[in-house]
């Protein structure tokens, strides 16, 4: 059917929207559409059509009322890491824990090691963060009073894995999406957008602790 319309209408798109599509029904475009509305970034991009950049989507659609918590929710299941060096960039290390609540597995980023050498104009050896990204680990053992499960670290640096090896951390690869496609999204862009489905679909906290 859809290779008829072109061929009758001589059409080229170069955006595919549901309105393009003659076999979704009306109900089927609105089922669509209240899914596609909860993500500002999609519903531009899937719904309406447009070109449109991931880059900074994640923040704009982050509420500082509703995806912040001062305490965490549920009962938790697990606390891991996930870190990524850099010396002119930034290199940071956040400790997050899953927990339950209300019928939904959440992922609660409850404490965050960040220092940019831009910024600040002070730039650190690898070991030197890998050393303070310990201590961080330690702090955050002792105050959420869990055992962590793992220490993701990116893949492209290497040099903060082996360092933190040296002291005893044993380090996994993060999954940096670089290879998933899922629709017409492909590498990083997949891992934002699950992202962004996390924080629309409330899943996604950042808590506040001292």
């Amino acid at each position: 059917v859809i290779s008829e319309v072109f061929d009758v209408q001589n059409t080229r798109w170069t955006h595919w929207t549901p309105e393009d599509n003659p076999i979704l029904s009306e109900q089927r475009k609105q089922e669509i559409y209240d899914v596609l509305s909860k993500n500002p970034y999609l519903l531009e991009r899937d719904w309406y059509g447009k070109r449109v950049m991931p880059q900074g989507v994640i923040y704009s659609m982050f509420d500082m009322n509703k995806n912040v918590e001062h305490a965490v929710l549920g009962e938790r299941f697990e606390m891991f890491f996930t870190a990524d060096g850099g010396q002119s960039d930034a290199t940071s290390c956040s400790c997050i824990i899953v927990t339950r609540f209300q019928g939904k597995f959440r992922l609660m980023r409850v404490a965050n090691y960040c220092h940019s050498g831009a910024e600040t104009g002070q730039v650190k050896a690898m070991s030197v963060y890998a050393k303070e990204i310990k201590v961080f680990i330690e702090w955050c053992v002792k105050r959420f009073e869990m055992r962590y499960t793992e220490v993701f670290v990116d893949p492209a640096c290497r040099s903060l894995r082996e360092e933190l090896h040296l002291l005893g951390i044993n380090t996994t690869g993060a999954d940096n999406n670089a290879h998933d496609v899922k629709g017409s999204s492909k590498g990083i862009e997949v891992g934002i957008e699950r992202l962004q489905n996390s924080i629309a679909n409330e899943q996604f906290y950042i808590v506040e602790c001292d």
